[in-house]
């Protein structure tokens, strides 16, 4: 059975007529065109009709959760001025990139995903089919897969993650994110789920002592950041059978020493990285990396945080830049002014 041809403007599949009755755009599901010109005449209205429609029928911001600003990786970094809705895209050459409309962009090793303000969702794997996404209002990315969760608060996967059986029917939820061995997820009203290959977990919000707000994922530990800035804490107890990891976790239990003040987390591989109220930057346990600690330690007046599998970025108050760990982004055409257009 061939698949529906979809409205190009709000996505909307055909249903045997030839206009959409979402949008109002005319001859929405026509597939062949008479000549190039009539082609280009149809593409003016398409860009037309979608001006108008998307104006009227954008996601409210507060529709959204709370986006990280910036992004890095290995090979790319990002910086996201809400304002605006641009998107700066630094990579290893020292070029960057501007695109426009975005609300949050997820990164890993191998690929970047990117949200747009009407829902939809860009991927740099042409292999990961996210095209037909819609209403998407938060993303995140494995080494092997984009998750996203949208309006209604369903979770889809486009790629392969050991967990996707599992997460994939969680329901009403506003945050997931996963690195293949442990998934964690912020449910609407601030409840939390945990889950592995061997095991799932609802903590609901009454069992907290404030809504959950993020979720960040490492190896050793999955943590829980709370409205109240108070963190959480579910240690991995790893076991390996065959191919795939399987592991435990434990319970989730307040996390002493941070009992208030954090505002955000980002997840390397082995550790955790969380922001404090006070600007300075905190890991969840003794990475190995000994300049990698000295290098964050070093760090003040945070205001962003960013982490990828093996490096970090921040940005301070000043709007000046600062990475650690291993990354090919040390030579940045960095401009500080572009959070403060």
């Amino acid at each position: 059975m061939a698949d529906a041809v979809l409205c190009p403007v709000c996505g909307e599949p055909g249903h045997g007529s030839l206009n959409c009755s979402q949008c109002g755009m005319p001859c929405a599901f026509v597939e062949y065109f008479a000549d190039a010109r009539a082609r280009s005449a149809w593409l003016s209205v398409c860009e037309n009709v979608s001006s108008s429609w998307h104006k009227a029928h954008l996601l409210r911001q507060e529709d959204f959760p709370k986006q990280p600003l910036l992004t890095v990786s290995a090979n790319y970094l990002s910086l996201l001025n809400p304002k605006t809705e641009t998107l700066r895209l630094y990579n290893r050459f020292r070029n960057f990139i501007d695109y426009q409309k975005i609300i949050q962009m997820a990164q890993a090793d191998t690929l970047y995903a990117t949200l747009y303000n009407n829902g939809t969702v860009t991927c740099s794997d042409r292999d990961l089919d996210v095209t037909r996404l819609r209403k998407i209002r938060f993303i995140s990315a494995t080494g092997r897969a984009v998750i996203a969760v949208d309006r209604d608060g369903n979770v889809h996967a486009r790629g392969y993650d050991p967990l996707q059986s599992r997460f994939m029917k969680w329901k009403q939820m506003r945050i997931v994110v996963s690195n293949e061995t442990v998934t964690a997820g912020i449910q609407a009203d601030g409840g939390v789920r945990l889950a592995s290959l061997l095991q799932e977990e609802v903590i609901e919000r009454s069992q907290l002592a404030s809504p959950a707000i993020d979720a960040a994922v490492c190896s050793g530990e999955t943590l829980i950041l709370l409205e109240n800035g108070s963190v959480m804490r579910s240690p991995v107890m790893r076991q390996r059978f065959g191919v795939n990891p399987e592991c435990r976790f434990g319970r989730l239990q307040h996390m002493p020493g941070f009992e208030s003040g954090v505002t955000a987390l980002a997840a390397m591989e082995n550790v955790i990285l969380l922001l404090g109220s006070d600007g300075r930057v905190r890991f969840s346990n003794t990475p190995e990396q000994r300049e990698l600690v000295s290098q964050v330690e070093a760090w003040k007046d945070i205001v962003l945080l960013a982490a990828g599998r093996r490096c970090a970025a921040a940005v301070d108050a000043e709007g000046n830049l600062h990475l650690a760990g291993i990354t090919n982004l040390n030579y940045l055409n960095w401009d500080e002014t572009f959070l403060f257009d």
